[in-house]
């Protein structure tokens, strides 16, 4: 796998990886300038969610927060993610939109939220939770969710 700059073209790091079948996000998860860093899949593979429900889960891609949880309607959905990791499936209503709250696990500070549509039953999505706890609002760094369905061609 090569990742380079998207304006330059430079190869910014190479490295060789064995992927699994199927759908798969990959995540560079460390700090920039990429000197301590790793490349990983994440798999957009799940177990079916009940009929007439969806599934939401968190990734916790933000090097600043130790850990964070989602909350929905305001319920919490997941909690105690640690940075790097995802969260099991927890089960939302299908095609309902909602709004999407990602916290602090730590502070209790919202991080950031996003309104998202769950697809229809029996499809799942994840909430890839990305940036700097502390960036400037509006800046490419401000933290942000990345909602993306899980395996939508199956």
């Amino acid at each position: 796998m090569t990742i380079q700059d998207c304006t330059t073209g430079a190869t910014l790091v190479s490295q060789k990886m064995y992927l699994t079948p199927g759908p798969l996000v990959m995540a560079i998860k460390g700090y920039w300038p990429l000197n301590q860093f790793s490349i990983e899949g994440i798999a957009a593979s799940y177990v079916p969610a009940a009929p007439g429900q969806s599934g939401a889960r968190l990734f916790n891609l933000m090097p600043d927060v130790v850990s964070a949880g989602m909350k929905a309607g305001g319920t919490t959905l997941v909690d105690g993610v640690k940075f790097t990791l995802g969260s099991v499936w927890a089960p939302v209503p299908d095609d309902q939109t909602q709004t999407y709250v990602a916290f602090d696990d730590q502070t209790g500070a919202t991080l950031t939220s996003d309104s998202f549509e769950a697809p229809s039953s029996p499809f799942v999505f994840t909430n890839f939770l990305i940036g700097m706890r502390n960036a400037t609002a509006g800046s490419a760094l401000a933290p942000r969710f990345v909602p993306l369905v899980d395996a939508p061609e199956q």
